[in-house]
């Protein structure tokens, strides 16, 4: 029996690696995606920017924050020049930036205006001037006016590229516990309650403690602190009554005051 022709068929283009490897996330922060989306959005052609890149312990990246450089554009492609660079090294080191951080330069952005982010040639040839620079990595992002962002991942130190991978906006975690502790411990504290120890008809009032911490015993004068505590509850609270008052939040009966007038 005669084989048939043989055609190309959907090629699932795998490469298996051993041992495997891990697939980064990019995580850009919310300064980066903002600034990103203000030069997509303001420029009609192609423009393009650098920014601070980390490579965190898990083997992801964190994009931080982003420059624009000084250029020229045409709305076919966008170049990144020696002097472009160098003017914003010049501008970060002005502002405050150190030479740890000039190394930290490995994210290149840039928009495509309206057209699709599939990388040009001239995309392809910028990293390996990235690669031939000595840089252990570098991301590439590619932006356009219809919201699409690709981000690919060039691991020189491995030869690894890694094409249109997951990307997340990166919300930072701050450890606030301790000093929300600190202001909960000088700042909240609990009202006091009325309370008495004791039991049986009589033994029950031999001790109460209203809500601003007077104390009444059987040694004490009864009737200061009874009127005490009835000034004290008339100013915090005018427009009640005492008597309604104590009955209503369930701090004092009459029954027990008036075996205290009558004891």
């Amino acid at each position: 029996m005669s084989a048939k022709t043989f055609v190309p068929h959907s090629f699932s283009r795998e490469i298996l690696v051993d041992p495997p490897v891990e697939i980064p996330t990019v995580h850009i922060s919310p300064l980066a995606l903002s600034e990103m989306h203000a030069y997509v959005s303001i420029a009609s052609k192609e423009v393009g920017w650098l920014g601070l890149c980390d490579e965190l312990e898990d083997g992801d990246y964190l994009i931080e924050r982003t420059f624009l450089l000084e250029q020229e554009v045409s709305s076919a492609e966008t170049d990144i020049s020696d002097d472009g660079v160098a003017k914003l090294a010049q501008e970060l080191l002005a502002a405050g930036y150190n030479d740890d951080d000039l190394n930290r330069l490995l994210f290149w952005g840039h928009s495509h205006v309206n057209m699709d982010t599939s990388p040009s040639g001239q995309d392809d040839k910028q990293m390996e001037v990235f690669r031939d620079s000595g840089a252990p990595y570098f991301i590439r992002a590619i932006l356009n006016k219809r919201g699409k962002i690709q981000v690919d991942v060039y691991d020189y130190s491995q030869g690894l590229t890694f094409v249109d991978i997951e990307w997340t906006i990166h919300h930072e975690k701050y450890d606030v516990k301790e000093r929300i502790e600190k202001d909960f411990k000088a700042k909240v504290s609990e009202a006091p309650v009325v309370t008495y120890r004791g039991g049986g008809k009589h033994a029950r009032r031999s001790y109460y403690e209203d809500m601003y911490g007077n104390v009444m015993t059987k040694e004490n004068n009864v009737v200061e602190w009874k009127d005490n505590f009835k000034s004290q509850a008339q100013k915090t609270h005018p427009e009640v009554e005492a008597a309604t008052y104590w009955n209503s939040y369930g701090y004092y009966d009459a029954d027990i005051w008036e075996e205290i007038d009558n004891d």
